[in-house]
């Protein structure tokens, strides 16, 4: 008799250990669906920075290839920028649409179409008078005479 009360308490404790490793199991799924839809969000934020970086060695190596060759431009007509003149910027050589812009920071490569920072859309980049001019929608950076 006690040895089929005990067999009976422990069917008992064996069932109560199942329910509470089931428990246990479907709490530890939901954690770790929590925790795969966070590094999938991470991810796809991540990409962004990605592809910046991705643009920004593009435009390096279209400067390098700048440099290293080179063909005339297509004039382009004139744009929506305005006539003003963009003091500290100078357009330094033009190959093949792509315009290599000098300011205070440096040099950068751009291509119609391009949004400069603090400069606006780059309206077209043109030859104008026998100097190379880019037009942007905040103004016209042009070569030094």
């Amino acid at each position: 008799q006690a040895l089929k009360e005990n067999v009976v308490q422990a069917r008992v404790e064996l069932a109560a250990l199942r329910a509470s490793l089931d428990a246990g199991n479907r709490g530890a799924t939901t954690q770790l669906t929590k925790i795969a839809e966070r590094v999938e969000r991470i991810e796809r934020n991540g990409a962004e920075p990605t592809a910046k970086l991705t643009k920004a060695a593009e435009s390096l190596e279209r400067l390098v290839r700048a440099e290293l060759t080179g063909t005339i431009a297509p004039p382009q007509p004139a744009g929506g920028g305005s006539a003003g003149k963009l003091d500290g910027w100078i357009v330094r050589d033009v190959h093949r649409g792509v315009a290599v812009l000098e300011g205070r920071a440096g040099a950068i490569e751009v291509e119609q179409g391009d949004l400069i920072p603090g400069l606006g859309r780059v309206d077209s980049i043109r030859k104008q008078d026998g100097r190379w001019i880019v037009v942007t929608s905040k103004g016209v950076i042009s070569a030094p005479r």
